[in-house]
């Protein structure tokens, strides 16, 4: 495809920010650079959508409902209701798979390129198939259905680490960097104007700082005019890394007599790779669930990842109980039979179990019957907007009455204050974009006296480079 004109109004580089502006999540970046047009990360607005929406009873069917509120940034000639002609957008780049970053480009025609690592493909994949879909199929991006087996909707492109790669007309070269799901990358772009760099949510402190390091010393070769980057918890920092993660749970665990259950995201398997480790350290089982178990199963068939084995001693799958299985239920199950537990197992064997159960994974109490002395440690980030509120509270219920009391071990897949500080100091752009935070103001006096230009960006402005 060629390069789609941005119009006459429009300068020679720019960038113009859609979402990820004063809140965490919703990125959403259009950089122009001689006609052509690319999105840096399209990610879904969970901010904005719970102002109007409530799923399962009130969703976004199309994307005129979120154009109309202006969740969606309203430009002629991307999504799929406007399908004739030649789209005005000349590709997608990914930064890793959290649907704060790709999930609505389920909205934006077919026919535009996005481009993802390979392992950012797959968790997306795995997550499509095993139930994250779109409100009809003409928005899914994959499905698995017994009629029609696995079917791919929206093709990713492959863009691999380190090797810079033509991308509407503009070298781009993704860079390893460390966050909590694996394929996470970012960005350097050359353009007319120089080089734009992109972090997109990236630590310091996690299994794979090296590669963080690595992108903010790459970034700086490059000397780029622009660097957008995170402040997840700029004004909210916690120390803490993996492996101390570990000797905390390891701690909590084997002071432990009953069941230990434990809440922590289903892609963070560096989180998944502890648990494991402190499993076979006290001697108990990990029971994960069957979503966490299909993503490991995926990335391990295309030679993606394979620290983690399935059919360890150690791991087990916990089947929940429904009159139905969805295929990747049943693949699970046809692959790792001997593997696969139901509630009544726990039940009996739960003073040598660590139970892998999120809120969603709550009816399984009443079955299990968590004997006195029973925890749950939630392993994942404290609630920081009235949403998570909510459902941290109807958690606390569950726990309150089934006698578990609350253990929170966790470190954060994001950087520290002075981790961003760092970052920026190493790269030394001209301009500084502060995004995906919602203490900009903050922000952008922490990185006061370091003779850069800091901007808190404006929605839909647009900023020449």
């Amino acid at each position: 495809m060629g390069h789609s004109q941005a119009g006459s109004e429009a300068p020679m580089t720019s960038l113009t920010f859609y979402g990820g502006i004063n809140e965490v999540g919703g990125n959403k970046f259009l950089l122009q650079d001689r006609g052509a047009r690319v999105f840096l990360d399209f990610g879904k607005n969970f901010t904005r959508e719970k102002q109007y929406f409530d799923e399962p009873w009130i969703t976004p069917r199309k994307e005129e409902h979120l154009l109309d509120l202006g969740i969606l940034p309203d430009l002629p000639q991307i999504y799929k209701k406007d399908s004739t002609g030649d789209a005005k957008l000349d590709a997608v780049l990914l930064t890793h798979p959290h649907t704060d970053h790709y999930d609505s480009m389920r909205w934006l025609r077919n026919d535009i390129p996005s481009f993802a690592t390979a392992t950012t493909n797959a968790v997306i994949l795995a997550r499509e198939y095993s139930g994250r879909t779109g409100p009809s199929k003409e928005y899914y991006i994959a499905n698995w259905t017994d009629k029609e087996g696995k079917q791919t909707y929206r093709t990713l492109e492959q863009i691999d680490p380190g090797k810079p790669k033509e991308v509407a007309g503009m070298t781009t070269t993704a860079f390893g960097v460390d966050h909590s799901v694996l394929g996470a990358v970012g960005f350097v772009i050359e353009t007319d104007a120089g080089n734009v760099a992109y972090t997109g949510d990236f630590r310091l402190h996690g299994a794979r700082a090296a590669q963080s390091r690595t992108f903010l010393e790459k970034a700086k070769a490059h000397e780029p005019a622009a660097l957008l980057i995170e402040g997840t918890h700029v004004g909210d920092s916690k120390i803490e890394s993996e492996d101390e993660v570990r000797q905390k749970l390891t701690k909590v665990v084997e002071a432990t007599k009953g069941l230990v259950l434990a809440g922590f995201a289903a892609a963070d398997v560096d989180r998944l790779n502890t648990f494991h480790k402190v499993a076979k350290a006290t001697d108990r089982t990990l029971v994960i669930t069957s979503k966490q178990a299909f993503f490991v199963d995926q990335l391990v068939e295309q030679g993606l990842f394979s620290e983690f084995d399935l059919k360890s001693k150690h791991v087990k799958i916990f089947k929940k109980e429904k009159k139905t299985s969805a295929m990747f239920e049943k693949h699970l199950e046809e692959r790792y039979g001997d593997r696969v537990v139901e509630a009544e197992d726990v039940k009996a064997e739960q003073e040598g179990a660590i139970l892998v159960a999120s809120l969603s994974d709550m009816l399984a109490l009443p079955a299990i019957r968590p004997m006195p002395g029973s925890v749950y440690i939630l392993s994942s980030s404290e609630p920081f907007n009235e949403e998570m509120e909510i459902s941290h509270e109807k958690l606390l219920g569950w726990l309150t009455r089934y006698g578990l009391p609350l253990f929170q071990v966790h470190a954060s897949g994001h950087a520290t204050a002075h981790d961003l500080r760092q970052a920026v100091e190493t790269i030394r752009p001209e301009k500084v974009f502060l995004v995906h935070t919602e203490n900009a103001a903050l922000y952008a006096k922490f990185l006061d006296k370091l003779n850069f230009k800091t901007v808190q960006p404006e929605e839909g402005r647009v900023y020449e480079l």
